[in-house]
C-alpha cells in the first residue's frame, strides 16, 4: 500500500497511486479541486511538509512531481 512515482505523462497519476487510507484519502478528496483550479489559472502549486517526511522515501516523489510539473516546489 506504498505510493509509487507516475509513469509517463499519466492525468493525476499520484494522486491515484497513493493508498486510499488516512491523510492519503483526505489528500485525494480535497486536493483535486484546488489541483485543477491551480493549474487551470497557471498557480504555482507548494507543497509544505514536516521534515520526518523528508527523510523517509518523499523526495523521490517530490522530485519526479516537480520535473514533471505536476508541483511546483515544496517547504
Amino acid at each position: 500500500m506504498f505510493a509509487v512515482p507516475c509513469e509517463g505523462r499519466i492525468r493525476f497519476g499520484f494522486l491515484q497511486s497513493l493508498p486510499d487510507i488516512l491523510a492519503a484519502r483526505n489528500l485525494k478528496d480535497s486536493g483535486r479541486l484546488r489541483y485543477v483550479d491551480a493549474r487551470q489559472n497557471n498557480k504555482p502549486i507548494i507543497w509544505g511538509m514536516a521534515d520526518t517526511s523528508l527523510k523517509r522515501d518523499w523526495p523521490r516523489f517530490l522530485i519526479d512531481l516537480m520535473e514533471k510539473g505536476f508541483i511546483s516546489g515544496y517547504a
